[in-house]
Parts: structure tokens; sequence; C-alpha cells
């Protein structure tokens, strides 16, 4: 795909490997991507209706992937929802993994001060398997 051929992409088809990407390297910050993690990211891949070659081009060369962050909260809070299940999703809470959703939480534009909050509230809603839906919106008022 390459550098060049990005720049004519559309927004949502820039939103959806940028955010492919960041899953990526959450899941391989541990230093293991698993078959779990695998599926995961096919599973956010087709919620977000994103063509096969596309997945696979974000797959085989991610460095080509700019940062292009949601602009709304509501998405961007569910970016970071998706973070944490994949940072979760092995069982295991490695530091490494907490912090690389906190970078990727700086760059889609949070303020520092909420930022463990917020993660540390998806993470504790993840855990107790509330809905997707209830977390993302009590994390929304906490921005209010």
């Amino acid at each position: 795909m390459g550098f060049f051929s990005s720049l004519f992409e559309s927004r949502d088809t820039k939103k959806r490997k940028s955010h492919i990407k960041n899953l990526l390297s959450v899941a391989a910050s541990d230093g293991n991507i698993s078959n779990a993690e695998v599926n995961f990211l096919i599973n956010v891949a087709k919620r977000l209706y994103m063509p096969l070659e596309e997945f696979k081009s974000v797959l085989e060369e991610p460095q080509y992937v700019s940062d292009y962050p949601p602009e709304s909260d509501r998405e961007r809070i569910d970016q970071i929802h998706d973070l944490v299940c994949m940072m979760m999703i092995d069982g295991n809470i490695d530091e490494e993994e907490v912090m690389t959703c906190k970078i990727f939480a700086r760059r889609l534009g949070f303020k520092t001060g909420i930022i463990d909050y917020m993660v540390d509230k998806i993470i504790e809603g993840v855990a107790r398997n509330m809905v997707k839906d209830a977390i993302l919106n009590d994390v929304l008022r906490s921005l209010s």
C-alpha cells in the first residue's frame, strides 16, 4: 500500500486503519500476540466493516498507517474501550499494556488528568462484565 496511496483514503478508512494499528500495538506490547488477540482484531475489523485487503495491509505494514483520531468523545472512548479489551483478553493485565493504553488515550486527545481515571474505569467495567454502552456512558459523564 505505502505512504502515497494513503493520501487518497477516506476519513473512515484512515480511522479504521489507525484503530486496528493501535490495537495491534497493544497486542504486541507484552511481546506476544495470542490467538485470542488475533481473533479480537478480526472481530473489531468486521464490526468496522473493514475490507479484508485493508485489514491485511495494516497487519503487514503498520508503519505506513498514520494516527487518525476520531472527532467525537464517544468514538474516542469507544476506541479506548477496545484497547482495554485487547489488553485484558489474555486474562493478564501487563503493566506495559496499561501504559500503552494510556499513551493511546493521550494520542486520541484526552487530557492527562483524566486518562488514569478513564482507563481504570474501563478496566473495572470490563472486569465486571458490564455492558459496553454502560461503561462508555459512565466515562462520558465523568468528562462533563
